[in-house]
């Protein structure tokens, strides 16, 4: 198996994430932004999906460039 399922742990009678939570609400955050541009400019946010998911399977995972598309996302929404 690779890695454990859980999202949070118990220490002391708290709950602190874990790096699988953190990643799943980064996750959100992005489809959540991504709709809000494709309401905008629908065109553009299926081109941004285009240069990061290729296929079902076959993503980039170049994390600089991710970010770089996150940024023209924020950017493209901040104007008015």
């Amino acid at each position: 198996m690779h890695g454990d399922s859980w999202i949070v742990y118990p220490k002391n009678g708290k709950l602190y994430s874990s790096i699988r939570l953190e990643a799943m609400r980064d996750g959100i955050a992005d489809y959540t932004l991504l709709q809000m541009l494709a309401q905008k400019e629908p065109d553009l946010a299926k081109e941004l999906c285009r240069q990061v998911v290729f296929h079902w399977t076959l993503y980039d995972t170049d994390g600089d460039h991710f970010r770089a598309i996150r940024h023209q996302i924020l950017e493209k929404l901040s104007e008015k």
